[in-house]
């Protein structure tokens, strides 16, 4: 009986030598089907992210420092920059806005408060992947003396109503606003 017991290990052993490379043979198709779905549903899936991209420059094209003071004599030229990443033409509005310390942005409305003026509006179609570079001189008056946040809110027009929508990008920079 051990000549049997021997063979019948013998037997056994094989296959499961036999079940164990058909399994990693299964494991290994199926592990390559997998990736390959995920990879496929990626790419069929895929889209870029959108996203509008803003900045201001001032006079030498660059992303500062700005004047700490300007006069109601002088002219100052700064650049705003609008980058349409959306995937499909856009029309956007810069608005400038001279606001005080306590001029604050709402999310629907833009500056409001603290005796808040629109300096200045300009608006564009940008195309997709295309950049928008404006030349905004600004003059200041009187009326406007004293410590002022400037603010550059950027808007976009809704087709849907079409009115424009506040995109919640603003910034602003400090101005000291003196007579000559």
């Amino acid at each position: 009986m051990s000549s049997m017991h021997a063979a019948a290990r013998r037997s056994i052993g094989k296959a499961m030598h036999a079940l164990d490379e058909h399994f990693v043979e299964a494991l290994a198709i199926a592990s390559l089907v997998i990736i390959s779905s995920m990879i496929a549903i990626h790419f069929a899936t895929y889209q870029p992210e959108r996203y509008t991209g803003f900045g201001v420059l001032n006079d030498r094209m660059e992303p500062g420092p700005f004047p700490a003071n300007v006069t109601t004599s002088e002219v100052l030229d700064v650049y705003t920059n609008v980058l349409n990443r959306e995937g499909k033409a856009m029309q956007y509005m810069v608005r400038v806005v001279v606001g005080s310390a306590y001029s604050t942005v709402d999310p629907v409305l833009g500056v409001v408060g603290g005796s808040s003026l629109v300096l200045q509006r300009v608006e564009a179609i940008v195309l997709e992947g295309t950049d928008w570079e404006q030349k905004i001189s600004l003059r200041f008056n009187d009326t406007m003396l004293g410590e002022k946040k400037i603010f550059f809110e950027l808007w976009v027009l809704e087709l849907a109503t079409a009115s424009y929508k506040f995109t919640r990008q603003v910034l602003h920079v400090w101005m000291d606003v003196v007579k000559p």
